[in-house]
């Protein structure tokens, strides 16, 4: 495994909050979470800038050729893509039980008056 360069970043504590909750929600350490989007938006980067496809631009990142990284790479990226939809239906769902109980308390908070 080739030597990984380690680098000290700092981050406002309302940053550093929003990190740290994505990161939670991903099942990812902070350090891990910033890794993958400085991945990410090097990928991003460089399909958007030479006109190639994302998915061949990741493995590439990281120095491979190897057709299995790419076949890996497109996976996971479609798991990612998965993982999104699902969160942002759990926090939908989240949003309408929560307005579900402040109406139900609304209703019974008028009972009692």
């Amino acid at each position: 495994m080739a030597r990984m360069h380690q680098t000290t970043v700092r981050f406002g504590p309302d940053l550093w909050a929003a990190l740290q909750g994505e990161a939670e929600r991903a099942g990812v350490s902070v350090a891990q979470f910033v890794r993958d989007a400085a991945v990410a938006r090097l990928a991003f980067a460089d399909g958007i800038e030479r006109g190639r496809s994302l998915a061949v631009n990741g493995p590439r990142l990281a120095g491979e050729q190897d057709p299995r990284l790419v076949r890996q790479f497109e996976a996971e990226q479609t798991s990612i893509a998965a993982l999104r939809a699902q969160g942002q239906l759990a926090r939908d769902r989240s949003r309408r039980l929560r307005a579900e109980a402040e109406t139900l308390r609304d209703k019974a908070v008028e009972r009692v008056r």
